[in-house]
Parts: C-alpha cells; sequence; structure tokens
C-alpha cells in the first residue's frame, strides 16, 4: 500500500484521498457545471418546452455539480483523512455523505461491487436505523436515499474506488481481519 496514502500505528490504519484523483474530479464538475450554465442560456432563448426543461436540467446541473465543485476544493485543501479503521470501528468520511463512526459491532459485511462501472467498498450495517439515527439534515437525506437504492447498490454505506488511490481489495483485506477481531 501506499505510504503517502496510509499509515499503520498499532492496527490503526488512516487513509487519505488521492489529490491527482480529487483534482481530477475537481476539474470533472467544474465542466459539467458549465454545461449546467450552457443549458440555462439555452433554455431561456427558446420559447417552448424544450427551452423551459432546458432550462430546468441547467440550474439543477449547476447546483448539483456546484455544490461538488465547492465540496472538492474543501477536499483538495483540508487534509482530512477519507477513513479511518481502528479498534473501533470504521470512520467514514469519503464523502460530503460520510457516515463518521461504524462501530465493529453495528457492520454485518463488507464487500466490494460495482455500479455504474465505478467500484465501491460497501459496508452493511446490521441495523441501519442505528447508523440513520446518529445522522443530520443532508447526511440523513443521502443515508436514506443509499439505504433506499440498496437493492440495487448493494450497501447503504460506501466508499468508491474513486477517491483513494489504494485498491478496496486491500483495504477490505485490512477491515475483514479487524473486523474478525474486534467483534465480541
Amino acid at each position: 500500500m501506499d505510504k503517502k496514502a496510509i499509515s499503520d500505528e498499532n492496527t490503526k490504519i488512516v487513509i487519505y484521498p488521492s489529490i491527482r484523483k480529487v483534482i481530477k474530479m475537481i476539474i470533472l464538475s467544474l465542466l459539467l457545471t458549465g454545461i449546467g450554465f450552457f443549458e440555462i442560456i439555452y433554455g431561456v432563448s427558446k420559447e417552448n418546452n424544450n427551452g423551459i426543461f432546458a432550462t430546468v436540467i441547467g440550474f439543477i446541473g449547476v447546483a448539483f455539480f456546484g455544490l461538488c465543485f465547492i465540496y472538492l476544493i474543501y477536499r483538495l485543501f483540508v487534509k482530512k483523512p477519507i477513513l479511518v479503521i481502528d479498534e473501533n470501528g470504521i470512520i467514514d468520511n469519503a464523502s460530503a455523505s460520510g457516515v463518521g463512526l461504524i462501530k465493529w459491532s453495528e457492520i454485518k459485511e463488507v464487500i466490494i461491487y460495482t455500479y455504474v462501472n465505478q467500484k465501491f467498498l460497501g459496508i452493511i450495517p446490521n441495523n441501519t436505523d442505528i447508523i440513520k439515527e446518529r445522522l443530520n439534515g443532508f447526511k440523513k437525506i443521502i443515508f436514506n436515499i443509499n439505504r433506499k437504492k440498496a437493492m440495487l447498490i448493494s450497501a447503504p454505506i460506501n466508499i468508491p474506488q474513486s477517491v483513494t488511490k489504494i485498491k478496496l481489495e486491500d483495504i477490505k483485506e485490512e477491515i475483514d481481519i479487524l473486523l474478525k477481531t474486534n467483534v465480541k
């Protein structure tokens, strides 16, 4: 494993985001925000239903990808780990919707799966309601969406491969070892 991206101190594994991947996502979010602005301009210039539809899609795109851009800029400059794995459990800060600490006793299973050509590390809790009750606002909304989509995406807690240069298989291997030794 990459020493700059991960540190292991007495079974504490700290994984930081890949700066290169964050920069790529910043560029992509900026591009998609620009496309949203184009849709707004195009939609306003048309006086039919297609123009209204384009304007609405443009506003949604600008809002969503603009927020992604702001969050990614934050992640670029704030050196916060995306995952911390230790004797207490897994601290998930991999995205704006990260759930924080998931205790070992709360984890039913950890899997790797692919959804829309992107690889994810999925954490399936024993009881999603316990995790949900600790969340607030935006994180609770996203968790509910992921929980409902879990029939499609396999897990309500997801860490995408796109945020780290460490293979998810290596991370899962470490988690499996600690899960076996820390579940009481």
